[in-house]
């Protein structure tokens, strides 16, 4: 049964594939997306044999009914608009809208920073953990003027947040034992074709993505594609410290629009707290990225207006809420 689902996950998978190279007929992205379906194609084709040596035949196949639902919604609404989705059923190549290389610039150019797989995990866990506190207090501080429920339920979503932030960088490490069920070869061609989606020659991308093989086999298509080259350290694996990592991280993040609560300020403890907030968000932004290579100014304004904005409308929430409530 394991090699026909993943008989059947890489058949899905090619269908959609497919479906969205037609979406991309006439661009570079059209030739990525058919190669992914070529490399599914072929990966299914071995878990039929596997399926076959234990006496199992694949059945006729049909699309799953969410993978046709993902491909309509890609086909009426475009690619970009339903990127969510795709990164979700973990598309690959959707980064190619997003980071490229232009004509003539030289990767040593590419304006992303690098960083180790432990301040990644940092910066990202400090990230999501201000980003959720922030939300989370503000919405309990609308509900309710005391400032100790506010601090209650900041903390225990700080704990529940941090567990929930190193669990999933423990499952994402787990998961990587999948790439020893995918030749390397494999692994190269869809990473030369992510590369060469970006507007890499074959040739540069083809010797790019064996450098970055060579570099460190643990990570696969779906970890390097967002990365420009040289993010990570040649042969730096994720380990047990990045959970911590990313633990910690996200309690440090956390705590930043908790500070005026623990200190029991008895006068304007939300506004002191939303702007601290303010102020770790645009740094938190704008770290992350520039991480991503994207503007660092941009994104860090860009982020203290999204969460000001989700941060209002949970504050309004709140107090609803908490007169329905009584």
């Amino acid at each position: 049964m394991h090699a026909l689902d993943n008989w059947a996950k890489e058949r899905n998978a090619a269908w959609l594939y497919r479906a969205l190279s037609d979406l991309e007929s006439g661009t570079a992205r059209q030739l990525l997306f058919l190669e992914f379906a070529s490399d599914a194609d072929q990966q299914a084709d071995l878990w039929a044999g596997e399926a076959r040596k234990a006496g199992i035949a694949p059945p006729a196949f049909t699309p799953a009914a969410h993978v046709r639902l993902a491909g309509w919604l890609a086909n009426k609404l475009g690619e970009r608009k339903v990127r969510w989705l795709l990164a979700a059923m973990k598309v690959r190549g959707l980064s190619v809208h997003s980071i490229g290389f232009p004509a003539g610039q030289s990767l040593a150019a590419s304006p992303a920073i690098a960083i180790s797989i432990e301040m990644r995990a940092a910066v990202y866990g400090m990230h999501d953990g201000l980003i959720a506190i922030t939300l989370l207090i503000t919405g309990v501080a609308g509900a309710t003027k005391t400032s100790m429920a506010v601090l209650l339920t900041g903390v225990a979503g700080l704990l529940a947040g941090a567990c929930a932030t190193a669990a999933g960088e423990w499952m994402a490490g787990r998961e990587k034992h999948r790439l020893a069920e995918y030749p390397v070869q494999t692994v190269r061609d869809a990473l030369a074709a992510i590369y060469q989606g970006r507007g890499l020659p074959y040739d540069e991308a083809l010797s790019l993505a064996s450098s970055r093989m060579a570099a460190d086999l643990e990570s696969g298509p779906e970890a390097m594609e967002a990365d420009p080259p040289n993010r990570h350290p040649p042969g730096k694996a994720a380990g047990p410290q990045v959970v911590v990592i990313a633990f910690f991280g996200f309690i440090f993040g956390g705590a930043i629009p908790l500070a005026p609560y623990l200190m029991d300020i008895p006068r304007h403890t939300l506004l002191i707290a939303s702007c601290l907030s303010c102020m770790a968000l645009f740094v938190s932004g704008a770290a992350v990225s520039r991480i991503a290579g994207r503007r660092a100014l941009w994104g860090g304004f860009r982020l203290v207006a999204l969460v000001g904005m989700a941060g209002g409308a949970s504050y309004i929430t709140g107090g609803l809420l908490g007169a329905g409530t009584g």
